[in-house]
């Protein structure tokens, strides 16, 4: 977004010089930044794609990896329990149905999961001055990495079960 295309909306109410308009400016400028920390090292990459690769193949386990976890264990619930009560075919029809959807749904997903993330630190952090605001966007955003390994094991796990009790009944 370009912060001076706001202000410059804004002459119509504001001298560019004033304080109010100053204030606006500056606050804009911190809540990209904050943004850009809270997604990481990815950032330029989501913002400027419609359609991501990760959340097609790695499904759940993506929502998982950037902290959206409930978003990842609900899908995950749901795929368990397609495959426990429907056939291993139809089961994995509905896992690439849903893994497309994502695919082109995640970023408009994330960043409205990102912005009320930031708006929820900023709000529960008042005391806080900007650089330790900062530090908790960080901690709070980004990856986890760990989670997600744990997710892709359990995932090859649960096909595999799944793969035994659909040959076994």
């Amino acid at each position: 977004m370009n912060d001076n295309k706001i202000v410059n909306g804004l002459r119509g109410y504001y001298n560019e010089q004033s304080p109010v308009a100053e204030e606006l400016k500056i606050r804009l400028q911190q809540d990209n930044e904050l943004f850009e920390l809270f997604i990481g090292k990815k950032y330029e990459e989501i913002l400027n794609s419609s359609f991501s690769i990760w959340a097609l193949l790695l499904n759940y386990n993506y929502y998982l990896y950037r902290k959206m976890y409930f978003r990842g264990f609900s899908l995950l619930i749901i795929y368990i329990l397609m495959f426990l009560l429907t056939s291993y075919l139809r089961a994995s029809f509905f896992v690439i149905v849903t893994s497309i959807i994502n695919a082109f749904t995640f970023k408009k997903e994330y960043f409205s999961f990102a912005t009320e993330k930031i708006k929820k630190i900023r709000d529960n952090n008042k005391d806080k001055n900007y650089e330790e605001l900062k530090k908790i966007i960080v901690k709070n955003g980004g990856i986890n990495i760990n989670l997600f390994v744990i997710g892709y094991l359990f995932s090859i796990l649960s096909r595999l079960i799944t793969i035994i009790i659909n040959f076994y009944i």
